[in-house]
C-alpha cells in the first residue's frame, strides 16, 4: 500500500513539473508571435491547429520569432567565429526574422523538443505551404520548422525599426495577458494528456 502511494504521489510530482513546463513553452510561443508580422501569427494559428489534430502527442510551439540585428548576428557567429553547429546562412538584414516576418516551429511533448520525427518535418512542411507560407523544408539546404512570409524582402526592410521597438518592449514588464477560453481548454487536454502519460509511466495505466 504504502509502495502504491509513494508511486502515486512521485506520479503527480512528475506530471506537475511537466504540465508547468509545457504551459510555459505556450506562453513563450503566444509572446513570441506578438513579435511578428499579425498575418504571419494569425496563419501559425492555422498551422500549429491542422498539426495539433495530424499529431495529438504534440504541442506545436514556436521557437523562435523576431530576432534584432544583435540577435541575428550572435547566430551567425556560431560556427564561424564562436564555439557551436552553424544554424544560419545569413547575417543581420537578410533574415525574415529581422522583420516580424518568420517563425520557427517545432514539437513539443513530455517536457522537451523533440527533433528526430521525420514524419512531422515532412507533415509540417506540406501544412506550412498549404497555409500560404514559405517553408524551409523545401529548400536545398533544409530549415525544416523555418516558416515566413513570401521569398522577397523588398518592402519587409522598413518593418525593420519598427521590430526593434517591439522586441525592446517584449523584454520589459507587461500586463498579465488575459487568458481566453481557448487557451483554457488547450490547458485542461494538456494536464489530461501527461496525466495519462504518467500513469503509464507508473504502471497505472
Amino acid at each position: 500500500m504504502r509502495t502504491n502511494n509513494f508511486r502515486m504521489s512521485v506520479a503527480y510530482l512528475l506530471i506537475i513539473g511537466l504540465v508547468t513546463t509545457v504551459l510555459a513553452y505556450s506562453e513563450r510561443t503566444r509572446k513570441r508571435l506578438k513579435t511578428v508580422n499579425p498575418i504571419l501569427a494569425e496563419k501559425f494559428g492555422k498551422v500549429e491547429k491542422e498539426m495539433e489534430q495530424k499529431f495529438p502527442q504534440y504541442e506545436t510551439e514556436v521557437t523562435s520569432a523576431n530576432r534584432t540585428c544583435k540577435e541575428q548576428d550572435a547566430l551567425y557567429a556560431k560556427g564561424r567565429t564562436k564555439p557551436g553547429r552553424i544554424v544560419t546562412w545569413v547575417k543581420c538584414g537578410q533574415s525574415f526574422h529581422n522583420y516580424g516576418r518568420a517563425i520557427d516551429i517545432a514539437p513539443f511533448a513530455n517536457g522537451k523538443f523533440v527533433w528526430n520525427d521525420d514524419k512531422y518535418w515532412l507533415t509540417l512542411r506540406k501544412v506550412v505551404r498549404k497555409n500560404g507560407l514559405v517553408s524551409g523544408g523545401y529548400w536545398k539546404k533544409k530549415d525544416w520548422g523555418h516558416a515566413q512570409m513570401g521569398n522577397s524582402l523588398k518592402g519587409a526592410k522598413a518593418d525593420l525599426k519598427i521590430n526593434e521597438e517591439k522586441t525592446k518592449r517584449r523584454q520589459k514588464p507587461t500586463e498579465k495577458p488575459t487568458v481566453t477560453r481557448q487557451q483554457t481548454d488547450k490547458a485542461v487536454k494538456q494536464v489530461k494528456r501527461f496525466f495519462q502519460w504518467g500513469m503509464k509511466q507508473f504502471g497505472f495505466g
